[in-house]
């Protein structure tokens, strides 16, 4: 693990303005993707964060308000970042602030990212996958586990061909926040909650900017490069897998083709952050 929070922490991070319109956040949503902006004024001062959550909340109901594509596209350039963000997000000092309490404050709030501020002022951001990252550097004892010992084993299925609906009403009702998509019967891949929002925003951004709906969105086009992984795998192999697709978990089936399980990535930090503690 890092000696430092500075190795860990993404220095002069991206950034928007509180005047950045809700149109300019999905074009940007759809080129390179994000899950959590900062928005600074000009001397870099933190104002607030923006989730994928907050934009994909937006234009949905933008959409249920217009009357047209032209419409929802005009309303998309009249909103503004500072009327999305949050306010006063958790924060960091990295002048003051170890990894493993960066890391606790993570897991034990529920976020994916802390902006790094001194005095202020945004110097970086710090986030769930800059520590999964760290772990795949195979420093931490847990690396070599067999991923059976760490697998959750609730969730709900849903099939390639179904609409987007089934799995919001799963996520929403059954007290679940994974679904195993499949096929014919056989499973293809894994979505955690955060999953399926991040995947379904870059296709609802990239349909929005071509003036489509996507009533017709289906699980089959969420999962293209969802890894999988086998039972004999280890914890740092999941970890790999999820950095490389980033996402925020991967599979566990078997030979057979049953699912034996599904890592997640807060799974993986859980672990690392109890070993740290040790």
């Amino acid at each position: 693990m890092a000696a430092t929070i500075n190795t860990v922490i993404t220095f002069n991070p991206r950034s928007v303005s509180a005047t950045t319109t809700l149109l300019d956040l999905v074009r940007m949503l759809e080129q390179s993707g994000f899950h959590h902006l900062p928005v600074t004024d000009a001397e870099k001062n933190l104002l607030g964060v923006i989730s994928d959550k907050d934009i994909i909340e937006s234009l949905a109901q933008i959409r249920e308000q217009s009357n047209s594509d032209r419409d929802a596209s005009q309303r998309a350039e009249q909103l503004r970042a500072f009327e999305l963000m949050s306010r006063h997000p958790l924060t960091i000092d990295p002048r003051r602030c170890e990894p493993t309490v960066a890391l606790q404050t993570l897991l034990q709030n529920h976020v994916h990212s802390l902006p790094a501020v001194e005095d202020g002022r945004l110097v970086g951001m710090i986030t769930s996958t800059d520590f999964l990252r760290e772990f795949t550097y195979g420093e931490v004892v847990s690396f070599r586990d067999p991923v059976g010992d760490h697998c959750d084993r609730r969730w709900e299925t849903v099939e390639a061909t179904d609409d987007l609906s089934v799995g919001d009403r799963l996520l929403r009702n059954n007290c679940v926040d994974c679904l195993i998509v499949e096929q014919g019967g056989l499973p293809l891949a894994s979505l955690t909650e955060r999953d399926f929002r991040a995947v379904r925003l870059r296709a609802t951004a990239a349909d929005f900017i071509a003036g489509q709906r996507t009533d017709a969105l289906t699980f089959g086009r969420l999962i293209a490069g969802a890894p999988t992984i086998r039972p004999g795998d280890t914890l740092g192999d999941a970890a790999n897998r999820m950095l490389d697709a980033k996402r925020r978990s991967v599979a566990v089936i078997a030979q057979s083709g049953r699912v034996h399980g599904v890592v997640r990535e807060e799974r993986v930090l859980e672990v690392m952050l109890a070993r740290l503690e040790d």
